[in-house]
């Protein structure tokens, strides 16, 4: 079920596509996302209109997993056809999160 307002609609706000690209300029969603995905932006849930950014940021806030990202973001609530993909993105994120956790090794001298 799709709420009118929430937390999807102020990230969309926030990690949306690009200022430059009006409303309806493209004749097909496929050639929308080759242009979002130009600028480092991803659709991931057609449904509720998460992209990547809203997913990694729900991760950077808590969210272990795609559960996790759909009770942050709606990501995932409707039809689910994008969990897997929701999937993937947690993963990276959360090894992205361990990554810069890590200090870096010192080498004996």
């Amino acid at each position: 079920m799709r709420s009118s307002a929430g937390s999807a609609s102020s990230r969309r706000a926030e990690g949306g596509p690009p200022p430059d690209l009006p409303p309806g300029a493209h004749e097909n969603e496929f050639d929308l996302q080759q242009e979002l995905i130009q600028y480092g932006f991803m659709l991931v849930c057609q449904c509720m209109g998460t992209s990547d950014r809203d997913i990694r940021q729900a991760v950077r806030e808590g969210a272990r997993d795609a559960s996790d990202v759909g009770a942050s973001c709606e990501a995932g609530t409707d039809c689910g056809g994008c969990l897997p993909l929701i999937d993937l993105i947690v993963e990276d994120e959360r090894e992205a999160l361990v990554r810069a956790a890590k200090p870096p090794a010192v080498e004996a001298a």
